[in-house]
């Protein structure tokens, strides 16, 4: 029985088979299988492929092998361009988790590790941790005892004492972050005014130290009962402790202002700058005051103290009974010196006794017999 001839599939065919439904190539293989073929590797490989059937000449029975002499390849045509052109849903690559293994001594034995999640961490997460980080931390400082100021320790210090400064600066329990420095700075030189400078530092997790320079006293300024040092700058303060080789004097009132008025101008301005800036305090005498009362010293007698009066200057208790005074002004001091011994001189040759005796002007001396 001779076969029937195969003719090739013209291109209308290969389109029409193309654009029939997949359950007809699934039905016809169905059938096949049920007749007895078994399905080769040929059979197997194509026919997701073609997409199509085959017709019913074009398989025979043989050792359980489709005949696909008589099929024409679909590889090279448009059917088989066509097939491939299908729009296929692609899945969404999932991210691949990193998991370690261990071997262990035995043979094909391992230990497996919990798999780590492959974390990608994005700038928003990042700053979201930071922020997170820096709160944390600041209520930490505000709040542990382990950022709680104690006791300030004091450096430099000779007459003022530790306890004086922690009286005034009242730290012990507060926050390192709450310690402002330079206001500490400004408490203790309006407390303290014989400290020429003070230096406060905080450090973490809670220390405080409290650098001084003390002024040095030169002058033992007494008026009545009330006695307060002065130093070089004309600087008073409170006594501290015991100095030795001070000059006293004994003054009738405080020295006059010495310091210039300061010069008219906007009073706004003014304003804005004294509140930005702290008024430095004054000092109390005219340093050149200083500087006189300190050339002075060597002449007065031993043992006694100085005189001050706004009227007549500088001078001191003659022990033949009277003052005497030199002015403000020592310039012509040796001028001054031998015209007050001159009159002495004559004041004891006519017995008579002043209560002052006055050589601030040289050209124009004068003596009291009354106060």
């Amino acid at each position: 029985m001779s076969r029937p001839t195969q003719k090739p599939l013209s291109r209308a065919d290969e389109l029409r088979s193309k654009r029939r439904p997949r359950q007809d190539h699934l039905q016809y293989s169905q059938d096949q299988l049920k007749r007895g073929a078994t399905p080769g590797r040929a059979a197997v490989s194509h026919p997701v492929i073609s997409r199509g059937t085959f017709p019913a000449g074009d398989v025979r029975q043989g050792r359980g092998m489709p005949n696909l002499r008589g099929v024409t390849n679909l590889r090279g045509s448009a059917a088989y361009h066509g097939a491939t052109t299908v729009p296929v849903h692609q899945r969404a690559q999932s991210r691949v988790n990193r998991q370690f293994t261990i071997p262990l001594s035995t043979t094909g034995a391992e230990l497996r590790l919990p798999v780590i999640p492959d974390l990608h961490l994005g700038w928003r997460l990042i700053s979201a941790a930071l922020v997170f980080c820096v709160a944390a931390l600041l209520i930490a400082l505000w709040n542990a005892p382990l950022f709680q100021l104690g006791q300030a320790r004091l450096e430099g210090a000779k007459r003022l004492t530790a306890a004086d400064i922690n009286t005034v600066l009242k730290v012990d329990g507060l926050s390192v972050v709450q310690a402002s420095p330079r206001q500490m700075e400004r408490d203790l030189q309006a407390a303290f005014p014989d400290l020429a400078s003070v230096h406060v530092s905080v450090g973490l997790p809670a220390s405080l130290t409290v650098q001084v320079t003390e002024r040095q006293p030169v002058i033992a300024w007494k008026v009545g009962d009330s006695v307060q040092w002065v130093d070089q700058n004309g600087m008073a303060f409170p006594v501290r402790g015991t100095v030795k080789g001070l000059v006293e004097v004994d003054a009738q009132a405080a020295p006059a202002a010495s310091l210039p008025a300061p010069s008219t101008g906007d009073a706004t301005v003014s304003a804005a700058v004294t509140t930005a800036q702290p008024k430095a305090p004054a000092p109390f005498i005219d340093p050149t005051l200083v500087k006189a009362i300190l050339t002075l010293s060597p002449q007065v007698p031993q043992g006694t103290p100085i005189l001050y009066s706004q009227d007549y200057g500088l001078g001191w208790n003659d022990p033949q009974g009277w003052q005497v005074y030199f002015g403000n002004s020592l310039d012509n001091m040796d001028e001054k010196l031998t015209m007050y011994k001159a009159i002495v001189a004559d004041l004891n040759k006519q017995n008579i006794h002043p209560k002052i005796i006055s050589v601030q002007f040289p050209r124009a001396p004068f003596y009291r017999l009354e106060q």
